[in-house]
């Protein structure tokens, strides 16, 4: 997992929003799943599997992040797998990771009964499926959060057959269809997500900061117009941001990474503004003053600034003006 993908891992955990991720995706909105009734369950699954060549083997696969929701009444794992490329052979990877965990379930009923029970007996109907008639599965429900562009890869385990029409008739291959199991991915890219109302958390707010992350100034001017809340983000947060958004933002060099509270990601972005160097989203000095090159920098730096929604007030604060010499600039007449 790459620096970035632990960033989204960190901040999705927090069971609050874990519990509002899976409430928006898979309920639609409605609070069915409460943060209390969530658990960290071990994200490891091992299997032993014997080759051709008779040698036993482990199998090891670790989730991103799953965890237990007990409500009391049932059991459901929730897992999530992160990716910010797209991995095309997702449909199988979701299919061996839930076998696994489904796997691990009946590998810990059977070793949680006693030797000497009947259904361990040698000839025991049990002894063979090491899984007795009233034993019961949780079941497991799998996102795959991919916060890159476009996902062009298979969603089920179909699209990676390549079915031959020209070989193979639409008859014949809805046949074959009847007796292959199928496997879907249940795929979310927040940035497609039209709807955010459907969250209650924080993931709102960002998720609606994603749809901005290709128009420079847009992002900017999200960022201020919801500046109450990101003025004061938490390091879990303002490290998710900077890897949702793109690592080409170099948001470390603004942030203080070394505070748990109080990382301003809306003053960093206007300081990238600032210093040029916000090479990924393309806010540069000189972009910025472009407009008011012929009236000298700080003409300019009033242009863009008014670009991007600050009043007159807020200018004069940024540039070491008076207000009545932002509004000379922007043509506006003195109330």
């Amino acid at each position: 997992m790459g620096r970035n993908d632990v960033s989204v891992k960190s901040w999705l955990k927090d069971h609050k929003r874990y519990a509002d991720l899976f409430n928006g995706i898979v309920f639609e909105g409605r609070q069915v799943i409460s943060a209390d009734d969530l658990q960290a369950v071990d994200s490891q699954s091992n299997l032993l599997v014997q080759g051709k060549d008779n040698i036993i083997r482990a199998v090891e696969r670790y989730r991103d992040i799953i965890m237990l929701w007990n409500n009391s009444v049932y059991f459901v794992l929730l897992a999530t797998e992160i990716q910010d490329k797209v991995h095309y052979a997702m449909p199988v990877r979701k299919m061996l990771y839930d076998s696994l965990t489904y796997t691990e379930q009946m590998r810990e009923l059977w070793q949680s009964l006693p030797e000497d029970a009947p259904e361990k007996q040698i000839g025991s109907k049990e002894f063979f499926s090491r899984f007795r008639k009233e034993d019961k599965l949780h079941p497991v429900i799998t996102i795959v959060f991919y916060y890159g562009d476009d996902w062009d890869g298979s969603v089920d385990l179909y699209d990676m057959f390549g079915f031959d029409e020209e070989i193979l008739s639409d008859e014949n291959i809805d046949i074959m269809k009847k007796y292959i199991s199928n496997y879907s991915i249940n795929l979310f890219n927040p940035q497609k997500i039209e709807d955010t109302s459907v969250f209650k958390t924080d993931l709102q707010i960002i998720f609606d900061m994603l749809k901005y992350k290709s128009d420079k100034k847009a992002l900017v001017k999200y960022t201020q117009d919801n500046r109450k809340y990101f003025s004061s983000v938490d390091y879990e947060t303002a490290q998710a941001i900077k890897a949702l958004i793109g690592s080409g933002v170099r948001l470390e060099d603004k942030l203080n990474s070394k505070e748990k509270e109080g990382n301003d990601v809306c003053k960093a972005l206007e300081d990238l503004y600032d210093d040029g160097v916000a090479e990924g989203i393309g806010i540069g000095r000189e972009e910025g003053r472009e407009e008011g090159r012929e009236e000298g920098r700080e003409e300019g730096r009033i242009l863009t600034y008014s670009e991007f929604g600050l009043s007159p007030e807020e200018i004069a604060s940024k540039v070491g003006k008076n207000v009545e010499f932002v509004n000379e600039v922007l043509g506006l007449q003195l109330a």
